[in-house]
């Protein structure tokens, strides 16, 4: 993880490495005889598994076959107290890379506050892929401590 800041935001880099781009969750598939099942098997086939709640349209069961399969989850930005935050994501060759923007003080009860900028900040990171429960989590206290 990296960062940089401005006088009224900061950048965070976050990168991980996920060679499968595990991020199948719970899919419906529909059988053969016309309905709808919901996997609970989990083989990894890649693929998007998720539905942007911008992109929703009415359903319409004739356009798939058999086989076929549709996304379980629907993301869609935060609001209130989690959506201060704005963040872009990009998967390439086997990697992700996160952008993270944010205020140093967002004034969110529970936000961590980079007020001082001479300070030691010790604080955590956990990226929900939709990959089941296969997150990509950091296992100890970051430490974030700004140079000048």
């Amino acid at each position: 993880m990296k960062a940089v800041y401005t006088a009224d935001v900061i950048y965070f880099l976050i990168q991980y490495d996920d060679p499968t781009q595990s991020v199948r969750r719970s899919p419906y598939v529909k059988q053969a005889d016309g309905s709808w099942k919901k996997l609970s098997d989990q083989d990894d086939k890649g693929g998007t598994y998720y539905l942007k709640a911008e992109d929703k349209a009415a359903f319409d069961d004739s356009k798939f076959a058999p086989g076929d399969e549709v996304a379980s989850i629907m993301v869609e930005k935060f609001t209130g107290e989690r959506g201060v935050n704005d963040a872009a994501l990009e998967y390439r060759n086997g990697k992700y890379t996160y952008v993270i923007a944010r205020k140093p003080v967002t004034g969110g009860k529970y936000d961590i506050r980079f007020k001082d900028l001479a300070a030691e900040h010790p604080f955590g990171f956990a990226a929900f892929d939709n990959a089941q429960v296969r997150h990509a989590v950091n296992g100890g206290v970051l430490k974030l401590k700004f140079a000048r």
